[in-house]
């Protein structure tokens, strides 16, 4: 499905799914995880627990639900860093995989809310990155939050 923007604060999301990308290391130090570390602590502990248990594998989506939302941890990199320099952590064929858990998680068009998940500090092109999401959401409804505003060209 062709994904809608957003321009507000992903925390704040109307929408009842919230996606987002997270490295297999345990960690939600930095960005938009660690926004939903301090906004969603069941969403932090579900991971956690995850990575005690040795469960945090790319392509899988540990999920927690946090007042009126449901919360996906989508493992999306296997580890994490600085994308300076072109690094990039990102895991396409990962992207790939928790699109499909979430098609067959949700109700068919349920609008899910993500952030530009991959295309931050996991260093991945919103091009391709767009694609894949708008390839794989076969049955919800994707909508990507914005905090500038700006449409990133894909």
């Amino acid at each position: 499905m062709q994904i809608e923007y957003r321009t507000g604060d992903l925390l704040e999301a109307a929408e009842p799914v919230i996606v987002h990308g997270c490295n297999a290391q345990g960690s939600m130090g930095a960005g938009v995880v660690r926004a939903i570390r301090d906004r969603y602590p069941a969403a932090y502990a579900a991971y956690r627990a995850a990575h005690e248990a040795r469960a945090l594998k790319l392509g899988t989506i540990v999920w927690a639900v946090c007042g009126r939302h449901r919360v996906g941890n989508a493992i999306t990199q296997e580890r994490f860093g600085s994308p300076r320099g072109g690094r990039r952590f990102v895991d396409y064929d990962a992207m790939r995989s928790v699109m499909r858990i979430i098609n067959e998680t949700v109700e068919d068009g349920t609008p899910v809310a993500m952030p530009l998940i991959g295309a931050g500090l996991a260093g991945g092109s919103w091009s391709a990155i767009a694609k894949i999401v708008e390839a794989e959401s076969t049955r919800f409804r994707p909508v990507v939050y914005l905090l500038d505003g700006v449409v990133p060209e894909t």
